[in-house]
């Protein structure tokens, strides 16, 4: 069985073996910084249950961290006694966690496969420059779901570029018929984007751009 992964992993191996979905996945945690991992692996599966991991205890799901691995690295096994995910930091536990959820889209029935994924960032900062000037302005629905499909891809950096659409309070013209963003939208992106491990960066044109 053939699995397409965005990003392509740096190394994949495939193992003989399946694991079965069981009809409750038990999640052991190994620290409150895997909240978000945890979450994550929750809505994938379903019905589940989250414990702190325990010693001597075997989870059908295993979330830890591994500060032995590189910046930003993960380690993903699947086997028929259950998978394990670690990562570098608790952002990388929570990509390991997306690619997981990959492979479970393009898995049939309740079966997984067996492998072994490691896979880390060429680079710490992997960003995208979205401009919402040029046509139709995003609504902050939008920008927050855009947000969530960027995490889920592994970036960690969205550049939002601005000219005229934004209600500036001391100069309410500028934005005047355009449906500008206003800062109540901007402080709810930037803490929905740091909840899913983005850095939110501003790129306000000033001098360059003042036709409007």
């Amino acid at each position: 069985m053939d699995i397409a992964l965005i990003p392509q992993p740096k190394k994949l191996q495939k193992r003989t073996g399946e694991f079965l979905i069981p009809k409750t996945t038990s999640i052991g945690v190994e620290s409150h910084a895997l909240s978000a991992a945890a979450d994550a692996t929750v809505r994938l599966f379903g019905r589940t249950s989250v414990h702190a991991s325990s010693p001597g205890i075997r989870d059908h799901v295993s979330l830890r961290l591994d500060t032995r691995l590189k910046p930003g690295a993960y380690r993903l096994i699947i086997s028929a006694r259950g998978i394990f995910i670690a990562g570098q930091a608790p952002s990388a536990v929570t990509h390991g966690v997306h690619t997981l959820d990959q492979i479970a889209r393009q898995s049939p029935g309740k079966a997984l496969i067996s492998l072994r994924i490691d896979d880390w960032p060429d680079f710490g900062d992997r960003g995208v420059y979205y401009d919402v000037t040029r046509g139709r302005v995003p609504k902050l629905e939008r920008l927050l779901n855009l947000a969530e499909q960027l995490a889920y891809y592994k970036i960690n950096h969205l550049q939002l570029y601005i000219e005229h659409t934004f209600a500036f309070r001391a100069h309410p013209n500028i934005g005047k018929g355009s449906s500008p963003l206003t800062a109540e939208d901007i402080l709810k992106l930037d803490a929905h984007c740091a909840e899913h491990g983005i850095e939110l960066v501003p790129s306000l044109a000033t001098f360059g751009h003042m036709s409007n």
